[in-house]
This record gives structure tokens, C-alpha cells and sequence, in this order.
């Protein structure tokens, strides 16, 4: 299936939970719970999740995005999925103090899963609203703003000049 940037596509509405599996064959997309983010998916990612009970699963598009999604094997384990990896990166990002910090954990974490090491730095091929972000790293929208500001002042964040997404310095992933 095709979804195009914007979009959105219900996964499944089972109150009782459900498993997928998912296969991402282009592009970049969040799955949701309607505004609460459960987990991100990339090109060559064949992800097994587990849609919590009482949640209606969403697949947004944040870049065009190819996907097909089934039913999960059979003798499916009961290991890890992603969006439980997910969810304990974000315990740990948000177990940070100041909000600039837990941007820093967050873009750290998007980067090493779903970006490219081009010349100039780290590229993130798409980006997330103002909105978004403070929902990510629990703050406000004013804080997550503010502290966006604060990583392109230093000049540790760009616009990709001629893509779209975020362009990271190449020291960032080794901030503290």
C-alpha cells in the first residue's frame, strides 16, 4: 500500500490488542494511538508490533510511504516488538531533567534508527512539528520550540539545503 506525506491509515481498532507485522519498503511513517506516538518505521524495517488493548493503531506517513502490513507469523513469540523498544526509549529520554536534553536524547535515538551519514553531518529525512516534538520529549510546545532554537543557534541543527528533513552536525551523536 501506498501512503502518501500526511496521511494516515488505521492499523486495526481490536479493543483487546492485536499483533501485525509490518514491512516498510520506502519511506518514513509514526505509528500512533490518534496524538500518542508509539513508535517510528523506516525503509527495510520488517517490524513485528503489538497494538495495545484499547488503542486504535495509526500508521502516519511522514514521508511518502510503501508498506505492507499481515498477520504475524506463525509460532510467534512473545519477545520484544517495536513498539515496546520504542516506548523504553522513551522512558529513558524523558528521565532527563531539562527539555533541551531530552530533544538532544530524542534526535539521538530518531538518528541512529532512521538517519544516513551524508558529508555535511546526520541526516533525518523528515521532519516533526513544533507540536510533535514536546509530545515526544513531555514538554510544552513553547519548551520544545525554544529548545529546537537552541540546537540551531549552536549550530548542531539545519534544514537540509536541498532535501527534505534535518541536517545534525557530525559531533552530535557524541553530545552528552
Amino acid at each position: 500500500m501506498q501512503i502518501n506525506v500526511g496521511q494516515s491509515v488505521l492499523l486495526s481498532t481490536n479493543t483487546s490488542g492485536s499483533w501485525l507485522q509490518l514491512s516498510i519498503t520506502s519511506g518514513f511513517g509514526r505509528l500512533s494511538d490518534s496524538e500518542l506516538t508509539l513508535a517510528f518505521v523506516g525503509p527495510g524495517d520488517v517490524q513485528l508490533i503489538r497494538i495495545p488493548a484499547g488503542c486504535a493503531g495509526c500508521l502516519e506517513a511522514l514521508t511518502d510511504l510503501s508498506v505492507v502490513w499481515s498477520d504475524p507469523p506463525d509460532g510467534l513469540g512473545f519477545g520484544d516488538d517495536l513498539i515496546s523498544d520504542w516506548m523504553l526509549r522513551q522512558l529513558r529520554l524523558r528521565s532527563q531533567p531539562q527539555a533541551d536534553r531530552r530533544l538532544q536524547a530524542l534526535f539521538q535515538a530518531l538518528i541512529w534508527h532512521h538517519g544516513c551519514r551524508i558529508g555535511q553531518g546526520y541526516w533525518l529525512p523528515f521532519c516533526l512539528s513544533h507540536g510533535r516534538l514536546a509530545e515526544l520529549i513531555g514538554s510544552t510546545r513553547p519548551t520544545a520550540t525554544r529548545a529546537l532554537q537552541q540546537l540551531r543557534q549552536t549550530g548542531h541543527l539545519r534544514d537540509h539545503p536541498a532535501q527534505p528533513g534535518w541536517l545534525f552536525q557530525p559531533d552530535f551523536l557524541t553530545l552528552a
